[in-house]
């Protein structure tokens, strides 16, 4: 291996080299034209300065010549800005020169947007214009199935009218009840149900009453324990009992527990009966017992 050795000198010539180098570029950038923004960004920043403020007429004057690309942090253009500030009315004037369907950062456009903010009045006028088409990009889904993570009935109600439930299905993420399921809101969960396909698996042979029972939501795992089989078991060989009982979920792992048990002597009752009614059947000269007649009132 070769060294390279400098004396004291060439270490000098060096460092006003470096120097010199250094002072050359400060003056080019200097000679450099500041880029200021153009006039219509200038009133694309003062248009959402106007929003903040809830200043609809300034909005109104500020439309026909602001950059409506002009956006907030995570890409959020005016429309979205105009929902999160619960102004309607300004949102009403923005819709016609704003795309609805445009989507920020997060894969999120002005509807799942107000349904976050909880902005009703907004949602019903955005309905109309919005994709109604399911979005799983970054497991966001779309307004229904944040409206359902999020347990606002009311909103999952009006969103219904546009959306069909059973169209949100995804190997990795399941349907609308995978996320109302996680959320543990049992009122989305009866609303939805009958609308959605409960028997559906993720990817890992995982079923809803394995995500309720992962969670802990009582109520939803007493609702799914009587639809699908509690003793199922997922890719990794575990069962919704032993789910629950792995992660501390011990009255979901009791209550599973019980029904298997309960189920299990059922069962065994079951045969027994069935046996009894076999060797009877099998003996000479018996015949099975008639009905009991019951008595018209």
């Amino acid at each position: 291996m070769r060294s390279v050795l400098l004396n004291s000198g060439s270490k000098r010539s060096l460092t006003r080299s470096a120097r010199r180098t250094l002072s050359e570029s400060l003056r080019a950038c200097a000679r450099l034209p500041r880029r200021l923004p153009s006039p219509a960004r200038r009133k694309g920043l003062a248009l959402l300065e106007a929003i903040r403020e809830h200043d609809a007429a300034r909005v109104a004057e500020l439309i026909p010549v602001a950059d409506l690309t002009v956006t907030v942090h995570n890409k959020m253009n005016a429309l979205m800005l105009a929902v999160i500030e619960g102004q309607p009315e300004i949102a009403r004037l923005l819709l016609p020169h704003v795309d609805p369907k445009a989507r920020a950062a997060n894969h999120i456009d002005a509807l799942c947007v107000a349904v976050m903010y909880r902005q009703m009045e907004c949602v019903e006028l955005l309905l109309p214009h919005s994709d109604h088409c399911p979005d799983f990009k970054q497991g966001h889904g779309s307004a229904l199935n944040i409206a359902a993570r999020t347990g606002q009935t009311d909103m999952v109600r009006a969103l219904l009218a546009f959306f069909d439930p059973a169209a949100f299905r995804d190997t990795r993420l399941g349907t609308i009840l995978t996320a109302v399921v996680f959320g543990g809101h049992l009122e989305c969960f009866d609303l939805l149900l009958p609308l959605c396909d409960p028997f559906f698996t993720t990817g890992e042979n995982e079923t809803l009453l394995m995500d309720a029972a992962y969670m802990g939501h009582l109520p939803i795992v007493k609702r799914l324990a009587f639809i699908l089989d509690p003793e199922a078991v997922n890719s990794a060989g575990h069962t919704a009992e032993e789910i629950a009982r792995n992660n501390g979920k011990t009255e979901c792992a009791d209550f599973l527990h019980a029904l298997a048990e309960q189920t299990r002597a059922d069962r065994e009752v079951a045969a027994l009966v069935g046996d009894i009614e076999a060797a009877a059947l099998a003996t000479p000269g018996s015949a099975p017992r008639p009905a009991r007649k019951t008595r018209a009132l």
